[in-house]
């Protein structure tokens, strides 16, 4: 009896010095905010900013990627894609833990149709001029998602996803976008309770546009340890009055 009652004790000791506190309890403590900034929300401001590779944090840890599958070859290629981070909060807790606010738009852009360039053919039978795709806010552009993803860092290495918003902006009278689909994911290790967390869900946009919060019973994940899929995914068909493309665009982690 006596042993046992030192094993619970032992692994008690372990859970307290081992799960972060603000997360056990994020609402146990009142934080100082100790900086705060205005977002900024403009569109062809944060285009702008992304596209000069300004951003508020070096090492984003989101790897945004666009990719366009022509639906009756299969074939495949890569789009550009743009990002920019804000810092726009962070907070202190009494016992010296820091949560910092991001905010992370990126876009990914398909450039002009062939029926106003006719420069260059990709793999999945898209033409476009390529010379026209540096990711600048003009006419070049046929059609470009965007997502912007509110998170939460903390300095216990944990990442927390807040919300999403996003769409697809059709500059191209030819093209057209239906069959949308975006998944918003947070699944990796947590500490509280120990284990791993399966988050994930899936929304269908009415429109071109969505905002999606996360469910609110999702906890924060570690950032460092993997498995782990964090941010979202946005799909859709693009086409024209001949082809059609399945326009995949992750902005995870």
């Amino acid at each position: 009896m006596k042993k046992a009652f030192y094993g619970l004790l032992v692994f008690a000791m372990c859970s307290l010095t081992t799960v972060p506190a603000v997360l056990a309890n994020p609402t146990s403590k009142t934080p100082e905010v100790v900086f705060e900034k205005e977002e900024i929300k403009d569109q062809k401001s944060l285009f702008e900013r992304a596209s000069k590779g300004i951003t508020d944090l070096e090492n984003s840890p989101f790897s945004p990627v666009g990719e366009l599958e022509n639906t009756k070859t299969k074939l495949k290629e890569k789009v550009k894609t743009i990002s920019t981070t804000q810092h726009v909060k962070s907070e202190k807790y009494p016992n010296g833990e820091v949560k910092d606010a991001y905010v992370t738009t990126s876009f990914a852009i398909i450039p002009k149709h062939k029926s106003q360039t006719q420069n260059y053919t990709g793999s999945a039978g898209l033409e476009y001029d390529q010379s026209q795709s540096s990711g600048q806010w003009d006419e070049s552009i046929s059609v470009y998602a965007y997502s912007t993803i509110y998170w939460n860092k903390y300095n216990t290495d944990y990442f927390d996803l807040q919300k999403v918003d996003g769409g697809w902006s059709i500059q191209d009278s030819q093209m057209g976008v239906k069959d949308k689909r975006v998944r918003l994911a947070a699944s990796g290790y947590k500490d509280y309770p120990a284990g791993y967390a399966e988050q994930y869900k899936d929304y269908y946009p009415s429109g071109l546009t969505y905002s999606y919060f996360a469910p609110s019973e999702w906890v924060p994940i570690n950032s460092k340890a993997t498995p782990r899929v964090f941010g979202m995914i946005a799909y859709c068909t693009i086409f024209d009055y001949t082809t059609s493309w399945n326009f995949t665009f992750k902005n995870q982690y």
